[in-house]
């Protein structure tokens, strides 16, 4: 037996619901695992952000082959965990992008107190990123880097244009360390 136009028409209805569920399902997901992830507090950090970025720094080195200059005004940076861990997880999400898709053959990472705010410039030699490649519902990591930045009420500036590689500026504002009983520094 043959079915109608109607019949088809109900079936396709009831199968666009069902991928609509799933689909809404693997959104929640997806937030529930970033949400973990932005969390998580990499153990390297118990040795003070300057030497987890400077351990990072080399991962990168060491499985790209890719020239990366780091360059901090401080020794040390007397900074909460929450703080802490979002630059960490912005340098390493940073950095994997430029392997990803930077194509560049030298990053530079600056850090530096700024009066009342931590400065982080990061600097690729790469491709660029094109505009219409920014807003990309499968660019992750520029969005959660956003998000990082903007959880900590700072300021997230992307400088790009095709061929003219990529800046990063991420400017948070700083803590005293009165204020806050979860402060480290090393």
């Amino acid at each position: 037996m043959r079915k109608t136009g109607s019949e088809f028409a109900t079936d396709w209805n009831v199968l666009n619901a069902k991928v609509r569920t799933v689909l809404s399902h693997i959104d929640a997901t997806v937030k529930a695992i970033r949400t973990i992830i932005n969390n998580l507090r990499p153990a390297v950090l118990d040795l003070g952000l300057a030497a987890a970025i400077e351990w990072q720094v080399n991962e990168f080195r060491r499985r790209s082959g890719i020239a990366c200059d780091l360059f901090m005004s401080e020794k040390e940076f007397a900074i909460d965990d929450a703080r802490a861990t979002s630059l960490f997880r912005i340098v390493q999400e940073s950095l994997s992008n430029v392997i990803r898709h930077a194509d560049a053959s030298r990053v530079m990472i600056e850090l530096s107190r700024n009066g009342d705010r931590l400065a982080m410039k990061i600097t690729d030699n790469g491709i660029g990123i094109y505009p219409e490649r920014r807003k990309k519902t499968n660019s992750f990591g520029l969005v959660g880097v956003e998000e990082r930045v903007l959880a900590l009420d700072g300021e997230f500036l992307i400088d790009s244009a095709p061929g003219q590689g990529t800046v990063l500026t991420i400017l948070i504002p700083l803590k005293t360390v009165d204020a806050d009983p979860h402060i480290h520094a090393a």
